[in-house]
């Protein structure tokens, strides 16, 4: 366990350790970022048990880790798993792709496994790619549908998609806190589609840059 902790411990770069409080007072869990790009990862097994050992109920995949997805059944730990910008435009464009994808990544691990959210996409709006940015709505739309479509365990995931804070124009004071002209547009849908489904906005916060 000492060897694994510290190699859990060498991922410090792509792990952000964050307080996330919920709305219910009396609920709080401590999550993490797990980025896989790293040499050395402890196998999945090892990662849950290592997870189960310490306070932490959230973590958050980039992507879909088939092996890690599995070991954490059980657990309490419950997942964020993400959707690659790439695959936006196509989940966008057909419901099929949608459900596909929710076929082939999440469908075969809930309710063994709890996931929560899925993101779609990584910072999209800031990308640079503005057919990407109109695309993200849509993907988020369909890939709701197919999960209520879905039933069981998947009708209960929010999906969302995580920004980073330059989505702001300002933040200081929170009062005046205002979104860039230029995101505004997009972000209206995108608010307006989380507050109906009860998902998350989702930040990267990026403390220390």
């Amino acid at each position: 366990m000492e060897a694994e902790s510290r190699k859990l411990l060498l991922l410090a770069p792509v792990l952000l350790c964050c307080l996330v409080a919920i709305s219910d007072a009396q609920s709080q869990h401590i999550g993490v970022n797990y980025g896989e790009v790293a040499d050395n990862l402890p196998p999945p097994d090892a990662t849950a048990r290592l997870l189960k050992s310490t306070a932490i109920t959230k973590l958050r995949l980039y992507g879909v880790d088939a092996g890690l997805i599995r070991a954490l059944a059980g657990t309490g730990v419950s997942l964020v798993l993400g959707v690659a910008n790439g695959d936006i435009p196509a989940i966008a464009a057909d419901p099929n792709a949608a459900a596909g994808w929710l076929a082939a990544n999440v469908l075969p691990f809930v309710p063994a496994t709890a996931v929560s959210v899925v993101a779609v996409g990584n910072e999209v709006l800031e990308s640079g790619d503005a057919a990407l940015a109109a695309a993200l709505l849509p993907a988020m739309q369909n890939l709701r549908a197919a999960a209520v479509a879905a039933g069981d365990g998947a009708a209960a995931i929010k999906f969302s998609t995580v920004n980073t804070m330059a989505v702001l124009a300002q933040s200081d004071p929170p009062s005046t806190g205002a979104f860039r002209p230029d995101a505004a547009a997009q972000l209206q849908g995108i608010l307006g589609f989380l507050s109906r489904t009860g998902a998350p906005f989702m930040v990267n916060p990026y403390p220390y840059s």
